[in-house]
Parts: structure tokens; C-alpha cells; sequence
């Protein structure tokens, strides 16, 4: 490449070359770091898991952690109120209303995310009526996105329409010091909005795919590199030679962006970086016929699709709590995948009488009697898990139920990534 080439041209092909694979390279070690942050959060809600609600004392929130589920005491402060705009839900566009929340204690205070509301595009968001309260407010902590938004806030209804929560600016136009947090009020406080929250894309992708995306970058600068190399060695020859070898130039310079990816995703389907074994729940060996217990009009029912399944208990404890709200939203998570994957509730004699979510085609509540449940040897001795059943009727995984909100979200975590593996991989159901 540099044959007839002036210094000045041969320095600036070279440093075009080496800040490419600059680039390529820094975005490889910006995914590691990202694998490895991802795998320090979810170890980090394993563990939060473990702990108690945290209080709003000036210790405590040093130690506050994302996801963790706190209790906090104080009051709603009527003159600052964050819209946060194009939030997709139910259908249709809304935003997330955020308030200002006053702790009790240390003079301190926080945004709380009361939930979800419609707007009109046209006027501005609908908001009501601001809370004015003494409340105790009980939900999860979240870190606020961050991330490049068009345009600045503007106020309208009385309140801030937003693309996103930066924190510095509204310490600054609500005139206090906020943590460096977000709370997200439980869905089981009297108060708020719809409150139907899901892992964000980020918390859905695992450690590792961003170590196979990691790899792929890797891949691509080194290919870069030799694209470049031989390129430079096949036109320092003779014209002759430079004309027989253009097909070779074309070649790899298609191979250059292509053989990356499919590297890539080669590493992350057959767990080249990573490690680890590849299902994240109990494989049954042998697995465990559980649609033949049923009935022969109930099988008929239950044929051709995945189940989410799960056995009611004798005691609806915080596990099965957990469960009845996490099942049916992780069935609604799988997209355009979602039609493959039902949700089964197997109910026996001894088990507890509780509120479940509406049946319908993707959601189904059969019998059995406890001898037959208990022949099958699913459940152990702890709590009874969640199981994933496939097509043909046979239970191939299980899992152990979550005991808090934050653990639920790690659970639901594993299943989903065995989930889609398995759906991926299936051409049944």
C-alpha cells in the first residue's frame, strides 16, 4: 500500500490503520468492563437479597445498593414533579411521574417513581392531582439512566416534562440535595399508578453476552489489522502480481466485516468465553413426564407450547407471593416469542386458597391430587420451584423460587436466558 507513497501519505495510512483498530479495541475492553459490572450487580442482588429493608437513617443509605428494597418516612413535596416522557406502556405512549419526596431524617430527599400514565401529545402530559402527604413509602432503588437526550426539560401542567432524570438538574430546580437514587414504589402500595415494572433492556442482557460481544470487537480489530497488512503486501508487487491477487483484496475485505460477528456469535451460543455450564437452572436427568398426570380432555389443552409451571403450595409464604406476581409478567416478556410460552398452575388438594392472575388461553390452572405431585419427586423439601415443561409434556428444569422482589428479578433472569435458549433451539412449541 505504501509502494510510490510519500512519507507524509505513508504516516497517515498508518496512523488511519492503527486508530481503527484503536477504536475497535477500546469498544472490546468497554464490553469486558461491562460484563464484569453485570456480573457485580447480579451478585450484588443475590446478596441484597439477603438483607432487610434498609430505613432512611444516614447510615444506612450509605450502604443503599440497586435493587435493594427500602422504607422510607417522610413527605410529598407538591412543587416538583418529573414527567418522564416516551414510556411505552399497555400499548401506548406515557411517561413515568416522578415526585419529590422529603425524607424525615438528615434533611435529605429523593425522587420517587409513583408509576405510569398516558399523556397527550399534544397538551402535555394529563397529570393529577399532586400528593401532599405524610407518607411511608416503600419500594426498590434504581440508578437513573444515563444517557444523551435532544432538547431540554420544559414545564407544562405544573409539572417538568423530561427525557430523562438528571439528578443535578433537579437538585437544582427543586432547591435541595437528592440522593443518588430513584425509588420505585411497590406495586402493593395503596397509592400511585400502574406499577407493572420490568427488568430495563441492560439488566436483561447477561455478563455473557457482553463477553461474546467483547470477543467479536476483538476479532474484528485483529482482522482489520491483517486486512490492512496484506493489503499493504499484495500492492507493493508488481502490477501483474497486484491485478492476479484483486479478488483476494475483495475477499478480505468482505471477510473483514463479516467473519467477526459470526465469531462472535459463535462465542456467545457455544459458551467460548464465559464459562460455566450452559443451563442456569437444575437439569432433571432423567426429565420428569408431568402433562400424561393430567387428564385426557386436559392434555389436549397443553399440547404444542411451553409451560412456565408451578405447583401451588399448602402455604402461600413470601416465595409463593414472589412467584404469582413474577410467573405472569415473565410470560409477557418474551415478545413476539410470547404465543410459544404458557403459564400452568397446578393446584392439589392441600393448596392454599389465593387471589391468581386471570386464566386465559396462556394462563392455566389444572389439579392433582397430592400423591400424584409428590410421586414425581419435583418438589424437594423447600419451597415448591418454578418448572419449565416443554412441548411434549416432559419438565426438564427447575428453579428455586425467589423469597424478595430483588432475588425475583435474578431468578427471572436465569429462567428467561434458558427460556430463549430453548426456544431458539426447538422446532416444536
Amino acid at each position: 500500500m505504501t509502494n510510490g507513497l510519500s512519507m507524509t501519505e505513508r504516516l497517515g495510512w498508518g496512523a488511519f490503520v492503527v486508530l481503527g483498530a484503536a477504536l475497535l479495541m477500546s469498544l472490546s475492553v468497554w464490553q469486558w468492563h461491562r460484563a464484569q459490572e453485570k456480573t457485580l450487580w447480579l451478585q450484588q442482588q443475590a446478596s441484597v437479597s439477603l438483607k432487610q429493608d434498609a430505613w432512611s437513617d444516614a447510615n444506612q443509605v450509605l450502604q443503599w445498593q440497586a435493587g435493594q428494597k427500602v422504607r422510607l418516612v417522610g413527605h410529598f413535596d407538591p412543587a416538583c414533579r418529573v414527567a418522564l416522557d416516551n414510556q411505552p406502556a399497555l400499548g401506548q405512549t406515557g411517561y413515568q411521574l416522578h415526585q419529590l419526596f422529603r425524607l424525615d431524617a438528615g434533611g435529605q430527599a429523593v425522587l420517587v417513581n409513583l408509576g405510569w400514565l398516558p399523556s397527550d401529545r399534544q397538551h402535555g402530559p394529563a397529570v393529577p392531582q399532586a400528593l401532599n402527604e405524610h407518607e411511608i413509602v416503600m419500594g426498590d432503588l434504581q440508578k437513573p439512566a444515563r444517557f444523551f437526550t435532544a432538547g431540554g426539560s420544559e414545564r407544562l401542567n405544573g409539572v417538568w416534562r423530561a427525557g430523562r432524570i438528571d439528578l443535578q438538574e433537579w437538585e437544582q430546580r427543586c432547591h435541595v440535595r437528592l440522593l443518588p437514587w430513584v425509588v420505585r414504589l411497590s406495586p402493593q402500595a395503596g397509592f400511585g399508578y400502574h406499577r407493572d415494572w420490568q427488568p430495563n433492556a441492560s439488566q436483561q442482557m447477561g455478563p455473557e453476552r457482553h463477553r461474546a460481544y467483547a470477543f467479536q470487537w476483538l476479532a474484528l480489530a485483529v482482522t482489520w489489522c491483517l486486512c490492512w497488512w496484506r493489503l499493504s503486501a499484495r500492492v507493493s508487487r508488481s502490477r501483474q502480481q497486484q491485478k492476479g491477487s484483486a479478488h483476494w483484496v475483495v475477499l478480505a475485505l468482505v471477510l473483514s466485516f463479516t467473519l467477526p460477528f459470526v465469531v462472535g456469535q459463535l462465542a456467545y451460543d457455544r459458551h467460548w468465553v464465559g464459562g460455566g455450564a450452559t443451563n442456569k437452572g437444575d437439569l432433571l436427568s432423567p426429565p420428569v413426564e408431568l402433562r400424561a398426570q393430567f387428564a385426557v380432555d386436559q392434555q389436549s389443552d397443553l399440547k404444542g407450547r411451553w409451560w412456565l409451571s408451578y405447583v401451588l403450595p399448602a402455604n402461600c409464604d413470601a416465595s409463593c407471593v414472589q412467584t404469582l406476581q413474577t410467573l405472569p409478567r415473565l410470560q409477557t416478556t418474551l415478545g413476539r416469542e410470547r404465543g410459544r410460552v404458557g403459564l400452568l398452575l397446578v393446584r392439589t388438594e392441600g393448596s392454599a386458597v389465593v387471589p391468581l392472575p386471570p386464566l386465559s388461553a396462556d394462563i392455566k390452572v389444572m389439579a392433582l391430587t397430592q400423591r400424584q405431585v409428590a410421586a414425581m419427586g419435583l418438589l424437594g423439601a423447600g419451597a415448591s420451584p418454578w418448572l419449565i415443561m416443554d412441548p411434549l409434556g416432559w419438565v426438564m428444569l427447575r428453579y428455586q423460587p425467589p423469597v424478595t422482589h430483588a432475588e425475583s428479578l435474578l431468578r427471572a433472569q436465569l429462567l428467561l436466558d434458558d427460556l430463549q435458549k430453548l426456544l431458539k433451539a426447538s422446532r416444536i412449541g
